[in-house]
């Protein structure tokens, strides 16, 4: 385009003046203008290449994404289901919190207010039971095993689980490990009474818990 523009401009008539003050026609401009095309060619601007725009169906992560990252909470102690908020909703940790209140459908519930869930056994030392405090604060010991010498594997009634609650005239529901063993070790008679609950912790120690009263009237007389 360039070319053609050059050309026509030595066509026409123009007048320029040389050194001299001479007049110089169109045509005479020409061996003048071609060494300037070359570069005028070069400093043309070349138009810029369309530039494709990448899609990528991947989320973008928001600013809002990292900040219920960071709230969402695997770790410590789940809230109550009556205290789950719009905001533990939002971090989808609604479900868990209640899912972990509900209760365990599985266990079927033994009345600690029965005497029939109980069982009552006399054992002379050495005894050969395992016992192991309660976990959760509620005090309390528990058989874990039975040894393999002792009056406790003769006898044949005892079973891995079963919640001491008495011994002799004592009783040592929510007692410490220590207090508890204290008990049976100070005994000075030939052979213990021992009073076992058989049945979930959770009802021994939870709402439903007997009176003292009530193991003292069933038991300890």
């Amino acid at each position: 385009m360039m070319l053609v523009a050059l050309l026509a401009l030595c066509d026409a008539r123009v007048v320029q003046l040389d050194e001299a003050g001479t007049d110089v026609t169109g045509p005479q401009l020409l061996p003048v203008l071609l060494p300037l095309l070359g570069e005028a060619e070069a400093l043309q601007v070349q138009p810029l290449a369309p530039q494709r725009v990448h899609r990528t169906s991947a989320p973008q992560m928001g600013i809002l994404d990292g900040l219920k990252d960071a709230f969402k909470g695997e770790d410590g102690p789940p809230v109550a289901a009556d205290r789950v908020t719009p905001f533990d909703r939002w971090l989808g940790n609604d479900k868990a919190l209640v899912d972990s209140e509900a209760p365990v459908a599985n266990v079927a519930y033994i009345d600690p207010a029965d005497a029939a869930n109980y069982v009552t056994v006399e054992l002379a030392k050495p005894m050969g039971i395992a016992f192991v405090e309660n976990d959760g604060g509620s005090g309390g010991i528990y058989v874990d095993e039975i040894l393999g010498e002792g009056s406790a594997a003769g006898s044949g009634q005892l079973l891995s689980g079963d919640q001491l609650v008495a011994v002799g005239p004592r009783l040592v529901l929510g007692s410490s490990f220590d207090e508890a063993i204290g008990e049976i070790k100070d005994a000075t008679t030939d052979t213990v009474k021992l009073v076992f609950y058989r049945g979930p912790t959770t009802f021994l120690y939870g709402p439903t818990q007997p009176s003292q009263d009530w193991y003292a009237e069933t038991f300890l007389k």
